[in-house]
């Protein structure tokens, strides 16, 4: 099942966020529809297939089974990479402007929407795209990635008062009653239907264009959406 996360699991490293703080130290309302990402991403296509200095060396990542993915550049961090290629992934980075048709040209196996600044609703390429993609191989996408999924999906966004920021801010898995420690940094959120049906009264789902969607994790600290699953997609 294609399965959307909207949280850093991990605190990632990178400038960008903080080059944004310094450039745009009011993140309220004046950002709304905003394209930020276009800024950021990449201006063509590379590919990774190793990093020098992970904790396990390149010849033993290269002899391993590997996962072609394309990750798009909304304003990714180079950890987030890192980390996709030491779990097993050979990834190809594409600009955010990207068209459905070069990405499914490069033939991946599954599809990364990555992180980045900015109100999703400013990103309307990205979301016709993904509504091509959608159903025609997996897809996994955090934070502004998340929400064009949402997007996408034909949800909405929208701002949160305060947006969430660093770390300590506990999300729990619907499905396992888990609740994760995470980092985050975002000012955005997709908003799930209220009253949609639920699973176990814990579980909304609710039918899109696309099929059934279920809310998979949510913020203990203010109920917003941090994950949500496809159930008749890849």
């Amino acid at each position: 099942s294609a399965e959307f996360i909207g949280t850093f699991w991990l605190v990632l490293g990178g400038c960008g966020s903080a080059v944004l703080a310094a450039a745009f130290p009011d993140v309220g309302i004046g950002l709304l529809g905003v394209s930020l990402a276009f800024g950021l991403t990449v201006l063509t296509i590379f590919f990774l297939f190793c990093f020098v200095g992970l904790d396990e060396p390149g010849a033993a990542q290269a002899a391993r089974k590997t996962w072609r993915v394309v990750a798009y550049d909304f304003g990714v961090k180079q950890n987030i990479l890192r980390r996709l290629v030491d779990v097993g992934c050979e990834v190809t980075v594409v600009p955010a402007s990207t068209p459905a048709k070069d990405v499914l040209a490069l033939n991946p196996q599954g599809l990364f929407l990555s992180n980045g600044p900015g109100d999703p609703e400013g990103v309307p390429y990205a979301m016709d795209a993904l509504r091509e993609l959608i159903g025609r191989l997996p897809i996994f996408g955090i934070c502004l990635g998340h929400q064009l999924l949402g997007l996408a999906l034909g949800f909405s966004t929208y701002k949160l008062k305060f947006g969430h920021h660093g770390a300590n801010h506990p999300v729990i898995d619907l499905r396992t009653r888990k609740v994760e420690i995470t980092s985050q940094n975002h000012n955005f959120a997709v908003r799930f239907p209220i009253g949609a049906p639920a699973q176990g009264q814990n579980m909304p789902i609710v039918d899109t264009p696309f099929g059934r969607v279920q809310l998979t994790h949510t913020s203990l600290n203010d109920g917003s959406v941090e994950g949500m699953m496809c159930l008749d997609r890849p």
